[in-house]
Parts: structure tokens; C-alpha cells; sequence
């Protein structure tokens, strides 16, 4: 059995709109498709609404990427296809997300991003998981990818606020 190294990184942003309002944006293919093709090295993706009722929305996004070097760095002679589940609960205003590749990569990432009432509109909690079973340099390759989240989740915060507008 592999042992697997974890990290959790945690963002909080304010938005001045309704929650609802909020949770639509989540739900909704312009926001998801401008935050994953500004993700570094990804060359295509695909959105499709898996299903929907008034209190929830299955999401799935299918995006072809160039692959990573153990140390970050861009793999342009490597494409991975990935997949990003998510459900979003209408009512609930939670947002349930999973990543994976093709190739049952040995690192994982998963998440949520909660949207509060706060004073003058939302507050948005994210939160990503990171589980990496490689031995030895698993936990190195979690930081390096907690470091990268740490960056992206601010930019995720502000391409909210631009579907907002």
C-alpha cells in the first residue's frame, strides 16, 4: 500500500452580489470554461451539463493539457486529458469538484468552494485537497502543487468578479 502526502489549501474572497447570483455564476459554462483555459497548459476544453434539477447541477469539464516535470514545469511533448466533476448544490450553495487524468495519475485534487451571506454580498470559501502517492517525493510534489493552487485561487476569485459584472 502507498502511502499517499495531503495538502488542503484555503482561499476566502468577497463579492458583491447575492449569494444565488453567486452559485448561477459558479454553475455556468462562460465562467468555467474562461477560469480552466486560463489555467497554464491546457490547450482545449470542453463543458457539458451532465444533468440538472432546481436543486442541482452536474457539471463535467474535459480539457486536453500539456503534462507536468516533477519539479512544475510545462511537458510540451506530453498531452494529458483530463476530467473535472463537479456538483453544484443550488440550495445549499456548495460547489463539490473532483480532477483527475486518463492515466490514473498518482496525484489527485479535489475541492469545494462554499458561498456565505457576508456584509455587502458573498463571501467564497475555497478549499482544494491534494493527495499525492508518489514514495519519497510525494510530499514535495504537494507543496509544489499548493504553491501553484495558492497563486490560482485569487485568480479564480477575480474571474468571478468579472461574470459578475
Amino acid at each position: 500500500m502507498l502511502c499517499s502526502e495531503v495538502m488542503r489549501v484555503t482561499h476566502a474572497s468577497q463579492h458583491a452580489s447575492t449569494p444565488d447570483k453567486v452559485v448561477e455564476i459558479l454553475a455556468s459554462e462562460a465562467y468555467n470554461l474562461d477560469v480552466e483555459r486560463h489555467r497554464e497548459g491546457v490547450i482545449e476544453t470542453r463543458f457539458e451539463v451532465v444533468s440538472r434539477t432546481p436543486e442541482h447541477v452536474v457539471l463535467r469539464l474535459r480539457t486536453s493539457e500539456h503534462g507536468r516535470t516533477k519539479t512544475g514545469g510545462i511537458d510540451r511533448s506530453r498531452v494529458l486529458h483530463s476530467t473535472t466533476d463537479s456538483e453544484v448544490d443550488l440550495r445549499g450553495r456548495v460547489v463539490t469538484w473532483r480532477y483527475g487524468t486518463e492515466d490514473g495519475s498518482r496525484v489527485q485534487l479535489s475541492g469545494t468552494l462554499r458561498v456565505e451571506q457576508a456584509p455587502g454580498g458573498s463571501q467564497v470559501v475555497q478549499s482544494v485537497n491534494i493527495e499525492v502517492s508518489i514514495p519519497l517525493i510525494g510530499g514535495q510534489i504537494a507543496k509544489l502543487i499548493g504553491r501553484e493552487m495558492e497563486k490560482s485561487l485569487p485568480e479564480t476569485a477575480k474571474a468571478l468578479d468579472r461574470h459578475l459584472r
